[in-house]
Order: structure tokens, then sequence, then C-alpha cells
């Protein structure tokens, strides 16, 4: 069963080839309706995220998804659909967030090339799978080569985009689901506290260096921090603790009480962005509070 806000992104790679006539359109939109009923049902699945408004996701040249459900709107797998649909892919109050899907590029392998996608970003940054419909081949399979790019890496993974009514509840689903987006073990440090302090404690030698040194060295006492890579500028205006979480293990916090908005990177023990985040949910917990 899903977690948090319960919701997945469109996969908009899915809605090419278009449609070529009206009966395509209706076989292509009554899958896809009863696959996100069935997401609906098994995994409490409640908003898609879509990249862009109705009006301007086609279906044919001639057609759009609003004027599908217009036509529609007495169906009730039309009714679903209007009441599952939210955008953008990323919630804009979700600043946090919406720094990590801007700073991360995600591609598709795709017979042969590699295709940017909006759909897989926003779902591989907010820890959810994407849907689709299945309109080519490529489709109909569940799971994906991705490569995420963030932070000047590049990393393989495989990701979830579900586009047939059986993919919900069939057995590569479920195996990836709980490996991938519901079992967290984070990984503690192997350095010790003095060396931490000794050889991983790095900070400019400026205005406010030590009021940052008293709170890494609190930080460096957590299990799941390795050490301090560098200081931050001055973030004045920050409100908040956590001021980035990055995929590979980086999170940057702001000492949000000081006139300054004095901040450091830290390096904690994330492999990738899920553990990162819950790593952040912790400090931030345990230390952000002036």
């Amino acid at each position: 069963m899903m977690t948090g806000k319960n919701e997945v992104c469109f996969n908009e790679l899915s809605l090419f080839p278009l449609c070529s006539d009206k009966a395509e359109v209706e076989k292509r939109m009554r899958r896809y309706a009863i696959t996100l009923k069935e997401l609906s049902s098994l995994w409490k699945i409640k908003k898609v995220r879509y990249h862009e408004n109705m009006v301007n996701i086609p279906l044919t040249m001639d057609m759009t998804l609003q004027q599908y459900c217009e036509a529609h709107r007495h169906d009730p797998l039309a009714t679903l659909l209007l009441s599952t649909f939210t955008m953008p892919q990323v919630d804009e109050n979700d600043e946090i967030m919406l720094e990590q899907y801007c700073d991360t590029h995600v591609s598709v392998h795709k017979e042969g090339e590699c295709v940017n996608s909006h759909g897989f970003n926003a779902a591989y940054c907010q820890s959810t799978f994407c849907i689709g419909f299945q309109s080519e081949a490529f489709w109909t399979a569940c799971l994906f080569k991705i490569i995420i790019g963030s932070n000047e890496e590049c990393r393989e993974v495989e990701w979830a985009c579900l586009s047939h009514p059986g993919h919900a509840e069939c057995g590569e689903f479920r195996m990836w689901y709980e490996a991938t987006l519901q079992t967290v073990v984070l990984q503690e440090s192997e350095i010790s506290y003095e060396d931490k302090i000794k050889s991983h404690l790095h900070l400019r030698n400026d205005h406010g260096k030590d009021l940052l040194e008293e709170h890494a060295k609190r930080l460096l006492r957590n299990q799941y921090v390795n050490g301090v890579v560098n200081s931050l500028p001055f973030n004045k205006k920050s409100k908040r603790y956590i001021l980035q979480v990055k995929d590979d293990g980086i999170i940057n916090i702001v000492l949000y009480w000081t006139d300054a908005g004095y901040g450091m990177a830290i390096q904690t023990t994330g492999r990738n962005i899920r553990e990162t985040k819950l790593i952040a949910e912790i400090l931030e917990k345990e230390y952000g509070n002036k």
C-alpha cells in the first residue's frame, strides 16, 4: 500500500505516437482509466500529477484529454480521470522537492536512445512511480532503465511505469516497489567521531566559523553523518534548517536562527535520494532548533 500523499506521476513520453482515430482513443483511454482504477483500489492512489493542463495534453492531432473528458462526462471512468487529475508534477509549495526536481535530470533508455522524461524525473524525486498510456509495444513492460543525472554524476536504475490493469498486481512490480520504495535501511557511518573531527570537518575561515564549528561537532556525533564538506554562502532569508537534499548523500543546512544565515554542506551515509531524505528528517528533528 502506498504511503504519504498517495500520488503518482504521468509519463508524458507515453502520449506518442498519438492515436490515429477515435476508435484508438477509446481503446487507449479505457485501458488507462481501468489501470488507474486498479491503482486506486489496490494501492490507494488518490492523485495523478501531470506535466500540463488537460487542454494541452493531446490524444490525437485534433483531440485533447480535456475534450475527451467533456465528451465522456457521464462515464464513471472519465469522472475518475477528472477527480484524480492534478498539476504540476511537483508540489510547488515543497521548496526542497522543487529544488531537487530542478537539479535532477532523468532520461529513459528507449530503443537505443536516452530520452529526457519529466514524468520519470518527478516520480523519482518524489519516491513514487509513473502511470502512462500503452501507446506502443515499448510500454507494455512495467519496469524501465532510467539514467539519473544530478551533481555532475550519473547512475542507472530501474523505475516503474504502469500502463496496463494487470501491472497493478503483478509480482514484478510488487517486488520492485518493496525493494525500491518501501524498504529503507540506513547505513551507519564507519568513521569514528575523533576521525570526523580531525579529518572530515572542513569550514572556511570566515565570519561565523565558530558558530558553524560548534554546530558541526554536534552533527558529527550522529551515526548517519560522515563529515562536513564546506561552508555555504550566507542565506539570510532562509527560514528552514534543511536547505537542500541531494541523492549523493549531501545535505545543505542553514542555521536559520543566526542573523547572517550561516550554513554548511554535510556528507551523510545516504546512498540515494530516499535514504538522504530520511536522514534529513532525522537531523532536522534532532538538531533543527536553536
